[in-house]
């Protein structure tokens, strides 16, 4: 006990006491899997951002992430999954993009000088919220929350972009480049819609 060492052993002793006649063992159940399982988790983001007009810049200012864990069993490691989750698909929404020479397969842009991923100064302020609920298709009603905490963030950005601009961009990442060719387009096609 860490309260009181004159009542600790180490793990090693502790496990030489045990019987090899004897050993530990113990039992567990749950719920029975269904016919037809469906496991699935839930999420849903949103963002807010600044567009820069004239460079295409995309800046995230702040995003909302409600993520569905069932049980959050370690509440603080949940939240760390989707500040983690949010991290990862901001930079598959706005810079991560490998460039490959289409004759030989290479990549052009192999090192992270040139592969643009987000750092600490680009992640924005997070407000993260778990949703719990019991499900009986999960031990303990805890689900899983690893890639489906990313997920929601380029189409949370993207819904964002087009609500300052009024744009729809359909490709990621979404770069200056692609931002400022969109917007460029829709005010193209204005000035041959008005009368």
């Amino acid at each position: 006990m860490k309260t009181n060492p004159s009542r600790s052993i180490s793990f090693t002793k502790a496990c030489s006491k045990i019987d090899p006649n004897f050993p530990i063992r113990g039992r567990g159940s749950r719920a029975p899997n269904p016919n037809e399982p469906m496991f699935a988790t839930f999420g849903a983001q949103a963002a807010e951002v600044e567009v820069d007009m004239e460079t295409g810049e995309v800046r995230v200012m702040r995003i909302a992430a409600a993520q569905d864990f069932g049980k959050a069993i370690n509440p603080k490691f949940c939240i760390s999954q989707i500040y983690g989750g949010v991290q990862f698909g901001l930079g598959y929404a706005l810079w991560e993009e490998g460039m490959f020479d289409p004759r030989t397969g290479k990549m052009l842009n192999n090192n992270l000088h040139q592969y643009r991923m987000p750092t600490s100064l680009d992640f924005p302020r997070v407000e993260a919220f778990l949703v719990e609920g019991e499900d009986p298709y999960f031990a303990y009603s805890a689900k899983g929350g690893a890639e489906v905490t990313n997920t929601p963030t380029p189409a949370a950005i993207r819904n964002a972009i087009h609500n300052a601009t009024g744009i729809w961009l359909n490709h990621l990442p979404m770069s200056p480049e692609k931002v400022v060719e969109a917007i460029r387009k829709k005010s193209k096609m204005e000035k041959t819609n008005d009368p």
